[in-house]
């Protein structure tokens, strides 16, 4: 799972430099297209917490 959540940051970071500046929409399209990928919803959304936690750092 671990290598999963790398993953899932990773395109995260490919797809958008900083997830803070997104907008409801945006963020709902970056979701949409990794649960496309295959990524549960669990994860994306842990993703996204933890790209949020390490931005305000």
């Amino acid at each position: 799972e671990e290598a999963e959540l790398q993953a899932v940051q990773q395109l995260i970071r490919k797809k958008c430099r900083n997830t803070e500046e997104l907008n409801e929409d945006e963020k709902r399209k970056l979701y949409a297209a990794l649960l496309r990928k295959g990524f549960r919803y669990e994860l994306v959304t842990r993703a996204l917490a933890l790209d949020e936690d390490a931005s305000l750092s």
